[in-house]
């Protein structure tokens, strides 16, 4: 199905829903000096824009208003197609029908979790590229989030990509991350730091800030996001991500004393 490990160059329209809530975003993929870099500008409410790599991401176009975490796919340069190792060790991978998101032939996949500390998940999966063209989160029988590109443009500009991403040093993280989940990027300063963690589908980004109380960012989760903080001497630690409030829980347990 399409080329594992292989990044295209893209740029299509995404339709974000979550409960009641519904986002549009103009969404692209470029290659810059070889690496992949992603941009997503909202098509709804106040203009902004979302621009990932190197495991980052960064908002740009707001003013006058408080720092918000932001938790995307996006913030992880890691393609699904090479992270087949993870995901079978943490899923059940289930090969559906063939079908059409987009205008595009696509093959559905299902994966079912193989513990409690993650969420199922259907993608409809892009058969020429491997770009997931459809997915939907799922608790149970409730639909937490959707995401469906309604158009999208494919270059045949694309970078290969032979190995799967190598986790980081398990030195970097103070705690025990969960079982299946991998430390893919640190990032940030002592005053900010930030892990991102992964299962090959989940992403979880933990963290740690010193500042004065009510200094602290806002928490605006969504959809399939959970959020969970954790007070310190002189620290807040947070988890948020795409995975159940116990699994955030988790990451924080005994990171405040190290």
């Amino acid at each position: 199905m399409g080329q594992a490990g292989r990044s295209y160059v893209y740029s299509g329209t995404v339709v974000f829903m979550a409960g009641a809530e519904v986002s549009a975003l103009r969404v692209s993929q470029v290659i810059e000096d070889g690496r992949v870099r992603q941009n997503a500008v909202n098509l709804m409410g106040p203009p902004q824009t979302v621009v990932a790599g190197g495991g980052v991401a960064q908002r740009t176009g707001v003013t006058n208003e408080p720092p918000e975490y932001l938790e995307t796919p996006l913030a992880v340069d890691v393609p699904v197609a090479a992270n087949t190792r993870v995901i079978r060790h943490n899923y059940q991978v289930i090969v559906g029908a063939e079908d059409r998101v987009a205008g595009r032939p696509v093959r559905q996949l299902s994966f079912r979790p193989l513990d409690q500390a993650r969420f199922a998940r259907h993608a409809w999966v892009d058969i020429e590229t491997g770009l997931p063209l459809r997915s939907v989160v799922i608790d149970g029988d409730r639909v937490l989030e959707q995401m469906l590109f309604t158009d999208v443009q494919v270059s045949s500009t694309s970078l290969q990509q032979t190995d799967a991403p190598a986790p980081a040093a398990a030195q970097d993280w103070p705690g025990v991350a969960p079982d299946g989940f991998e430390l893919r990027a640190v990032v940030g300063s002592n005053d900010r730091r930030q892990w991102v963690f992964t299962d090959g589908l989940a992403v979880v980004s933990v963290f740690a800030e010193r500042a004065e109380p009510g200094t602290f960012p806002s928490l605006h989760p969504t959809g399939a996001m959970r959020a969970v903080t954790q007070d310190a001497p002189g620290a807040r630690w947070t988890a948020i991500g795409d995975v159940p409030e116990e699994t955030l829980r988790r990451f924080l347990d005994g990171v405040g004393a190290s």
